[in-house]
């Protein structure tokens, strides 16, 4: 089991991981809560996953996955997934004056992700 935590933007965060052998397959969980700026929604926003692994028999083993993700993050409404499709830009360096950009202004997106696995 890990334990993790830490802040994303403004957002604090906290959570668990765990997995384990269940027979020849294996099963693994995640939860993290996000305490929120005010202004939003809702202060508090759960994330979590549940998934599993299994090896077919067949040759030298046919890996399969399933993964269950829920975000909390996600939209409330089917009218408000557009929104939630425009892009966030962090609004830094000169702000445009008369239509010309001085700077790298807005040009930086609010967050990323980097996933890196490695199997041997």
């Amino acid at each position: 089991m890990e334990f993790i935590g830490g802040r994303r933007a403004q957002d604090l965060f906290g959570g668990v991981t765990s997995s384990a052998a269940v027979g020849d397959a294996e099963v693994h969980g995640e939860a993290t809560v996000f305490r929120v700026p005010a202004g939003v929604d809702h202060d508090v926003v759960w994330k979590a996953i549940v998934g599993g692994s299994y090896r077919f028999p067949i040759g030298s083993g046919i890996l399969a996955y399933a993964e269950y993700h829920y975000s909390g993050f996600g939209a409330a409404r089917p009218e408000a997934i557009a929104a939630l499709l425009t892009p966030s830009f962090l609004e830094h360096g000169q702000p445009p004056d008369g239509g010309l950009l001085r700077s790298e202004y807005g040009a930086a997106p609010l967050s990323g992700l980097l996933q890196l696995r490695l199997y041997f």
